[in-house]
């Protein structure tokens, strides 16, 4: 069968059965030289890796032995953002030498977590054997040993790989068809406290993945210079020091909408909107009747005393009246009363994401990554 068809989406055959199983035994083959008068531990990593660790084991002719591990997340108590752990250990690493069978590396960030966990427990090497790999997506440094096919960021499923927990089934690798029924446009929100680099990462991720940024400030300042109704409404009130209404925001965000649509982007990034809880069910409606489902918000999380730092730093050479200690505070505190009802009415349905806005920007991007990676 050449093309597929799971849940809601069609896919075509990528990479065929038989071509699947000669690299794999191409794989096993050099895994036997590698590691001959050893007795490796092939650690699978679950659910996606199954089958091709029941392919890649069935032609390993060394004495060893085989288990599975999942790795698994949950919210911590004071924050939403993720922690993994690995679950499922029946067999001491201590001394091991460990081959872990995955099925995809992307962006590697899991893979990362697994490998540091793996020597904490005292493995004596690691090794890792992946049968897809996609290097435009991988930002790590850790070497990988055993690739069965570089791939590109296509979506795929089969041969263990699945959408939605469907298509593992299928005995060959098919990728997504694009076609209008497949590419659903993707709406997404970023929020963070000043400082927290909201900016930067939007750059970025409308340069990866072609959406349209949507700004609330913008696009009060599009209709006040082009002089529509709107726009002369919005002008006399910021005159008179009042705060544009939601309705009138609403107005404006779903205009922008309708433009965006018509552009053909992969999807649209909102930032600035919503900023009250009130605006986050006018976002999923006016959405609704344009047919576009909104996927969730990206929330920065930044500690207050880095926050701070990167601000008052960058009032140094900014200029900015509002970048004093004593405003700053003020900024984040209105921000934390603001949006926490927003989280609390995205975490419900699960479309809020915690990301943790520190450390390096190619870090904090790898993670915002990856969740728009699983939304798409």
């Amino acid at each position: 069968m050449d093309i597929i068809s799971v849940l809601d989406k069609d896919f075509e055959v990528y990479i065929p059965h038989r071509k699947i199983i000669n690299r794999i035994a191409e794989i096993a083959e050099q895994i036997n030289i590698d590691f001959a008068g050893k007795q490796p531990l092939f650690l699978g990593i679950l659910n996606g890796a199954f089958i091709f660790a029941a392919e890649l084991y069935q032609r390993i002719k060394l004495d060893s032995n085989i288990s599975f591990v999942k790795v698994s997340s949950y919210s911590g108590m004071k924050s939403t953002e993720h922690i993994k752990q690995l679950i499922g250990f029946d067999i001491p690493i201590a001394g091991r030498d460990i081959i872990i069978v995955e099925d995809i590396i992307d962006s590697g960030l899991t893979m990362n977590y697994v490998l540091a966990q793996l020597f904490e427990l005292g493995a004596n090497s690691v090794t890792l054997a992946t049968l897809l790999f996609k290097p435009d997506s991988f930002k790590q440094k850790f070497n990988i040993n055993y690739i069965g096919f570089e791939i590109p960021n296509d979506f795929i499923v089969g041969f263990g790989l699945d959408y939605d927990g469907f298509g593992r089934n299928h005995d060959s690798i098919y990728k997504v068809i694009e076609t209008s029924k497949n590419k659903k446009m993707i709406a997404i929100a970023i929020s963070g406290a000043p400082g927290a680099g909201k900016g930067t990462q939007s750059e970025l991720m409308v340069k990866k993945y072609d959406f349209d940024y949507i700004s609330t400030g913008e696009a009060l300042r599009k209709e006040i210079a082009a002089d529509t109704e709107i726009g002369r409404k919005v002008k006399s009130m910021i005159e008179n020091g009042e705060l544009v209404p939601d309705e009138i925001v609403a107005e404006i965000i779903k205009n922008v909408v309708k433009e965006s649509k018509k552009k053909n982007k992969r999807g649209i990034l909102f930032d600035g909107f919503p900023r009250t809880l009130e605006q986050a069910v006018i976002l999923d409606k006016l959405l609704k009747e344009e047919d576009i489902e909104f996927d969730g918000m990206i929330g920065l999380k930044v500690n207050e005393d880095i926050l701070m730092d990167r601000i008052l730093k960058r009032a140094l050479s900014s200029g900015r009246t509002d970048d004093n200690e004593e405003s700053v505070k003020h900024r984040l505190d209105a921000y934390h009363k603001k949006t926490a009802p927003i989280f609390d009415y995205y975490k419900k349905d699960g479309r809020y994401f915690g990301v943790v806005g520190e450390g390096l920007i190619d870090e904090i991007n790898a993670n915002i990554n990856e969740v728009i990676d699983n939304i798409i």
